[in-house]
């Protein structure tokens, strides 16, 4: 009869229509599940990149504060260098008015010593003379 066709037809294209609908459905629940993947992927890397975004700043830091400590140390060491350059100058000038002084000492010295010499020849020229008229 022609009522049961048109249930027949319409029960198959009801089942039909359920079949699509529950095909939507799990590709909706895949997309859901896919979604819900990405998202938790993407809190992942969010997190790591948030955990290497600080590491990254606790090293720049730390590289900073080395920095500084080395140029503190720096200014300390040139203001050493200073003092030992200005020290050393100031040794070699004291050295060299030593070594001048001692050199005019000498040569005092030396005509002290030659006088003398020509002194003891006269006295013991004197001295022969007299010897001489003596005997």
């Amino acid at each position: 009869s022609v009522n049961e066709m048109m249930y027949a037809e319409s029960e198959t294209y009801n089942t039909a229509y359920e079949d699509k609908l529950q095909h939507r459905e799990q590709e909706a629940e895949h997309a859901r599940s896919e979604v819900s993947n990405l998202k938790e992927q993407l809190y992942s890397m969010h997190g790591e990149a948030t955990n290497a975004y600080y590491n990254l700043k606790k090293e720049f830091e730390s590289q900073c504060q080395e920095i500084i400590e080395l140029k503190a140390k720096i200014c300390v060491f040139e203001q050493e260098n200073k003092t030992y350059r200005a020290d050393s100058k100031e040794k070699g000038e004291k050295v060299e008015r030593l070594l001048i002084e001692k050199e005019e000492r000498t040569k005092k010295h030396l005509k002290e010593i030659e006088d003398l010499k020509l002194l003891h020849a006269q006295e013991m020229f004197i001295l022969k003379k007299t010897q001489k008229t003596l005997k």
